[in-house]
């Protein structure tokens, strides 16, 4: 029998937070790059917990704007 623990659990959206591997390298990479990008706009989509809500963090902490 498993017993569930109630532990308080607050995500981190910090860049240090976030782990890249060979999946998301190219768009913390386009990231890092702003505001020397190509277009103005950057597209981010993915399924449910692929890390759109912490990419979006990290680009408002970066420009100080409120997310």
């Amino acid at each position: 029998m498993q017993i569930p623990l109630n532990l308080a659990f607050k995500p981190s959206y910090r860049r240090e937070d976030y782990i890249v591997n060979h999946q998301n390298k190219a768009i913390i990479n386009m990231l890092d790059r702003w505001p020397d990008w190509q277009t103005p706009w950057l597209f981010i989509e993915g399924v449910k917990g692929s890390g759109k809500t912490h990419l979006a963090h990290i680009f408002s902490q970066r420009l100080s704007a409120v997310y």
